[in-house]
């Protein structure tokens, strides 16, 4: 099996500073954006307690007075139910 890395463009002017360390996004960021860090901050996410039912509630409430679009309903149900966020 080959491994290959591939650039893909950031999607925005804050993520192209982010990705290149620009200080003055930096400090709005508890890590750097390297691997190493990305599997910290993962590790760090997973031990973090999530009220799903409470945030799904608050999320339902906000969204609701636009309504709330199929796909975002599933989305919040799944997310409510488990699935990984």
């Amino acid at each position: 099996m080959n491994i290959e890395e591939l650039y893909i463009e950031p999607a925005s002017k804050l993520m192209n500073d982010y990705i290149n360390g620009e200080p003055a996004i930096g400090q709005f960021f508890s890590y750097k954006p390297d691997t190493a860090q990305f599997k910290e901050r993962y590790q760090k996410l997973k031990e973090h307690p999530v009220d799903r039912h409470q945030l799904t509630g608050i999320l339902r409430n906000y969204m609701s007075p636009n309504g709330l679009s199929e796909n975002a309903e599933k989305n919040l149900a799944a997310f409510e139910a488990g699935a990984p966020s």
